[in-house]
């Protein structure tokens, strides 16, 4: 089942909640996963790239 929409019919994917360097995919804690449907895993991708676009932005402003 899909941890944000609860879907049980959409094709699931594994997503790691944070990202280390230098580790593989596999080598992640199991509590460090969820599932997340096809559209929601897109999504939060989605939204995680433009946060960091906007912090950005943010930061090249409060340098200026």
């Amino acid at each position: 089942m899909c941890a944000l929409c609860k879907s049980n019919v959409k094709t699931l994917n594994v997503h790691h909640k944070h990202y280390e360097q230098g580790k593989k995919p596999w080598e992640y804690e199991i509590d460090s996963l969820i599932t997340l449907c096809e559209d929601c895993h897109k999504q939060d991708h989605q939204d995680k790239k433009e946060l960091g676009m906007i912090a950005k932005f943010i930061t090249e402003v409060n340098n200026v």
